[in-house]
């Protein structure tokens, strides 16, 4: 690792806007697939997340994943979730992280996996989310591992239109369990993002915690045609799916969509930051970064 490297954790307190981006794993990434891919958006981004095996299709651990992008200079933010693993397991995990010198975690129950031919084995799910928080909470600030003041924790947060009663109380128990910054989930939508982080500001959520959102970057017809199918939770309308799919140039269709939303994005006040969701080669995020 570079000594130079920026920690994430110290970034997202001094700067005004962060960008990050997802690493791309699949069953047959390399070494010099994750050093290539770091190597290149390293002089765009603040961090890169390393995903838990988001769509349980098998890939490298995310702890090794992460230990090589440290090896070019960027600082990972670790993704962890009860889906795969039970509590012993977990533990190890955050161990683990905090021997590498891993100090970003993003910490979520993890989706349910899809019952067909290619799952060959159920979740676990005998950790529930808070538990998970303050375990790694109380690793990050007593094993003497990771330096004062602990990991920096995050958790997932689903962004909706709030009616006027509603109080974050699940928000308010990740903060009280150890979170300090939240990410929403896939969003293209702008004034559903608006109403919800306007709510935030207003519960004073973003006094006590940064928030990222996510957004997603889709480069062909058939991805946006499916996207909403694969991933039910996100938040893309389907006037932006039609944008890209009947698009003659999908790609840079996707890229200007992705672009949009960011700088609408860094203009929402109480807004910290993007999390850029993708997986495939760096250039088309990079080309996004540089409008």
């Amino acid at each position: 690792m570079k000594d130079s490297c920026p920690r994430f954790c110290d970034v997202i307190r001094q700067k005004e806007f962060v960008v990050t981006v997802d690493l791309p794993l699949h069953p047959l990434t390399t070494v010099a697939d994750i050093h290539a891919w770091t190597e290149a958006v390293a002089p765009f981004v603040d961090g890169i997340q390393v995903v838990d095996d988001r769509n349980a299709t098998g890939h490298m651990s995310s702890l090794v994943a992460a230990a090589k992008v440290l090896e070019r200079g960027v600082d990972p933010i670790v993704h962890m979730t009860g889906r795969d693993r039970n509590n012993v397991a977990l533990r190890a995990d955050l161990l683990g992280a905090a021997a590498l010198d891993i100090t970003s975690l993003l910490i979520m129950r993890g989706e349910k996996l899809a019952q067909d031919d290619s799952t060959l084995s159920d979740g676990v799910f005998d950790t529930a989310e808070s538990r998970l928080l303050n375990m790694a909470r109380q690793i990050g600030e007593e094993s003497g591992l990771v330096s004062p003041p602990g990991f920096l924790i995050g958790t997932r947060v689903s962004a909706f239109a709030p009616v006027e009663t509603w109080g974050a109380r699940r928000i308010n128990e990740s903060l009280d369990a150890g979170a300090r910054y939240l990410q929403t989930q896939p969003c293209l939508n702008e004034s559903l993002l608006r109403k919800y982080v306007n709510k935030l500001v207003e519960l004073r959520i973003t006094h006590r915690a940064a928030l990222l959102v996510e957004i997603p970057l889709l480069v062909s017809s058939d991805q946006a045609r499916s996207y909403k199918d694969k991933n039910p939770s996100v938040l893309v309308p389907g006037t932006e799916i039609q944008k890209i799919s009947l698009a003659d140039d999908p790609l840079s269709t996707g890229i200007e969509r992705c672009a949009a939303m960011l700088s609408v994005t860094r203009d929402i006040p109480g807004v910290s930051g993007v999390n850029i969701r993708y997986d495939g080669p760096p250039e088309h995020v990079i080309a996004v970064l540089d409008k």
